[in-house]
């Protein structure tokens, strides 16, 4: 992830453009449970806009996987305001200016058919999705937060007063891309005259889960149409 963020960095200095990036170094299970991951992320964001001083409109917030997930957990709380009150609030005067998603885990169900259909093209398998959701949700029910692919399409409705653009990006071959699609479309639902030129859903032909962060040496930010690249000319086209 470093690496590609790095290249990432790079690649819009040399365009001449102003690009810096801030890793959110979250806790991790089994040690800590949700919401403690969504509590650091909102506490970072709150960070950004009023201690460091950047506006919203010149943050871009990006996760793959599991990041992905928090993501968009914290897209829900600005939004509606967990209920659990250990998390902080986060209140924007302006929207953000855009959000990347790449391969986002939007449910820690198993059942869909990109699971059997991409079972050897891909680097996850359901038995360890299993492990790591348990010990990420532990005892706590599930709710939108978790698994945002089973939110209603109304309650993304305000999503474009907190986020100005978005990206979702996944590859064909990943056993995710099934519930990936079926997230995608719910966005694509949420009716405004520019969210559907500002939402972006991309899927990549012969590429697996997260590639741009587990491409074994290859440069997925100069491959082009890759994941890598779609992500990056999206990025810098808002800097």
């Amino acid at each position: 992830m470093f690496e590609y963020v790095f290249r990432v960095v790079d690649g819009a200095e040399k365009e001449g453009k102003s690009l810096a990036a801030l890793f959110l170094s979250y806790d991790l299970s089994p040690s800590v449970t949700y919401p403690r991951q969504l509590q650091q992320a909102a506490a970072l964001l709150n960070h950004v806009i009023h201690t460091l001083n950047y506006p919203p409109s010149s943050i871009i917030l990006a996760g793959d996987s599991a990041g992905a997930n928090l993501v968009l957990a914290l897209l829900s709380h600005i939004m509606h305001g967990h209920p659990n009150e250990s998390i902080p609030r986060v209140r924007l005067a302006e929207p953000l200016d855009g959000a990347v998603l790449l391969a986002p885990w939007v449910t820690f169900a198993t059942r869909s058919k990109s699971y059997e259909a991409n079972k050897y093209k891909d680097l996850l398998h359901p038995s360890a999705l299993k492990i790591w959701s348990s010990a990420y949700q532990s005892t706590v029910p599930s709710d939108n937060y978790i698994e945002p692919l089973y939110a209603s399409s109304s309650w993304w409705t305000r999503l474009p007063t907190v986020v100005s653009s978005m990206l979702v990006i996944a590859g064909e071959n990943e056993v995710f891309i099934d519930d990936v699609k079926a997230f995608a479309k719910k966005l694509q639902e949420v009716e405004t005259e520019t969210w559907g030129r500002e939402m972006k859903f991309v899927v990549v032909e012969n590429e697996y889960h997260d590639q741009p962060n587990f491409g074994f040496g290859e440069d997925t930010l100069g491959k082009e149409r890759s994941q890598g690249w779609e992500i990056g000319r999206w990025v810098w086209e808002r800097c």
